[in-house]
């Protein structure tokens, strides 16, 4: 499971998703793909169910938003956003 760090805060405005690292002060902005699978994630949705909606809604293939969200996850892992959980 994907959970966001606990110096995270966020809000979506305007269909951008803003973050807050509070422990070092680095804001982060994500586009509308982005946010709407932050969002999907903080939900609970794993990868796979993300890339699914993704992949529906914007009629792309599968393998593509997989690589998307995957890719998305390694940012916010290596910004501490996001970390995961066994």
């Amino acid at each position: 499971m994907i959970t966001k760090t606990d110096d995270i805060i966020w809000r979506v405005v305007d269909d951008e998703a803003l973050i807050l690292n509070t422990s070092n002060g680095y804001y982060f902005s994500m586009n509308g793909t982005a946010t709407e699978a932050w969002c999907l994630l903080n939900e609970g949705k794993s990868i796979d169910e993300v890339a699914r909606t993704i992949a529906e809604r914007y009629e792309i293939d599968l393998a593509s938003a997989k690589a998307d969200v995957e890719s998305l996850l390694q940012d916010l892992k290596n910004e501490k956003i996001v970390e995961s959980e066994s």
